[in-house]
């Protein structure tokens, strides 16, 4: 009986393959974008990556292969092995926060491993940046909307309904400083610097992926717009940085070939009319602020750049306090991966970078800069930014590359 309800079940998803295929790409598309929403000790993007991760399982999808083990197991273990040494030799050391880290870390190791192979197996590398940007232009559309009834209900005591847009998230965090009333796009997400990692990882991979996988003008344009609206000193940096290392790589296909299309002339035209409408605020917050950066009235970037470093001692240098077990907040990832696993597993996570360079040096460099602009390795941002790097950084990503029984190549 179970067997042939499991078949019923096979032969169903094998008639309707593209539209199971379309559903988890747009569930696992959407589930980043609500990274910031919480339900219980649960984000949405976790509850919606285990109903993706599901219907791959039932459908007999989800795959990880045999080669695939050493680099899905390597860091379950490595801090396994740490967290067991930490509880034998320090008496404060929490347990039950690292299993409840390890067991999370796990998930997302699974996930990321199995969405990659069924994308790659699939050969939905395009499909799945459509979704992305499809989402994503929906969560600028909203971020827009919000920030328009913000504004309405600061200056003018009435505006629109958005708080239900915000049910499962932060309903302030909209203003630029209590003393400065700039009003900053940061749609449903906690914070205008959360909606510019999310805009910035996809923008990323639109121009920067090894594949020649491409977006329209419009769309980048539109994603370039929605950073410069979250008035992110971060954000907005990070977009400039990617959009001068695709001018880089593109330099000899453009050089004596660049041709202003009616696309290209529009795509122009909307960042220079959003930043000249909007040029007392992009003043006050981004040009205004870097000189306060210079002189030192404005601390942030010392304390995200120095200061996230300062539980770093001789007692726990080689070692760390543990895993989540860090003494106060971090605001970069590099920070954090030293404070709490110590100089070791530090050198092996930059070693890791490295050696992603080998096969994309520009998105390893915006994934450097990404690792700076926000704290938390175990926070659902930072495990959709690992999923697209591994996916669009090059044609076959060799530690999780792919094949089929006769040892050829799944994709060329």
């Amino acid at each position: 009986m179970e067997s042939t309800l499991v078949n019923k079940w096979l032969n169903q998803y094998e008639n309707r393959q593209p539209v199971f295929n379309h559903l988890v790409l747009f569930l696992v598309a959407i589930s980043f974008a609500l990274s910031d929403w919480l339900y219980g000790a649960f984000t949405f993007t976790e509850l919606i990556l285990g109903l993706s991760l599901s219907i791959l399982f039932l459908a007999g999808k989800y795959r990880i292969h045999v080669h695939q083990l050493k680099w899905v197991l390597a860091p379950i273990i490595i801090i396994l092995v740490h967290s067991l040494y930490l509880y034998n030799v320090y008496d404060d050391f929490n347990l039950r926060i690292s299993v409840i880290a390890l067991i999370k870390l796990l998930f997302y190791v699974l996930a990321v491993t199995g969405l990659y192979n069924f994308i790659k197996v699939q050969k939905l590398k395009e499909e799945f940046m459509i979704w992305n940007n499809l989402v994503a232009l929906i969560i600028l559309a909203l971020g827009v909307y919000i920030a328009l009834a913000v504004y309405m209900e600061t200056n003018f005591e009435q505006g629109l309904p958005y708080e239900f847009l915000l049910r499962f998230t932060r309903l302030d965090g909209h203003l630029y400083r209590r003393d400065i009333p700039i009003v900053r796009m940061k749609s449903i997400f906690q914070e205008p610097a959360h909606l510019g990692y999310y805009l910035n990882s996809i923008l990323m991979i639109n121009l920067l992926n090894k594949k020649q996988l491409r977006m329209k003008k419009w769309i980048n344009s539109l994603l370039i717009t929605g950073v410069i609206l979250t008035l992110s000193y971060s954000s907005v940096f990070i977009m400039l940085s990617i959009l001068a290392l695709w001018l880089i790589v593109n330099f000899n296909h453009f050089k004596g070939k660049l041709k202003w299309t009616p696309s290209a002339f529009v795509s122009l035209g909307l960042v220079l009319i959003v930043v000249f409408f909007f040029r007392e605020l992009i003043y006050t917050t981004l040009v205004q602020r870097t000189i306060e950066i210079i002189t030192g009235v404005e601390t942030s970037g010392y304390e995200r750049l120095i200061v996230s470093w300062r539980y770093i001692n001789k007692e726990t240098f080689l070692s760390g306090y543990g895993f989540l077990q860090s003494p106060g907040m971090l605001w970069n990832i590099f920070a954090y991966v030293f404070t709490e696993l110590g100089l070791i597993v530090f050198f092996l996570y930059v070693l890791s970078i490295g050696y992603l360079m080998n096969y994309n040096i520009p998105i390893a460099l915006v994934f450097i800069l990404m690792n700076f602009a926000k704290g938390g390795y175990l926070s659902s941002g930072y495990w959709f930014l690992i999923l697209l790097v591994i996916i669009y950084s090059a044609r076959n990503f060799e530690p999780f590359h792919v094949t089929n029984r006769k040892g050829e190549h799944r994709e060329k």
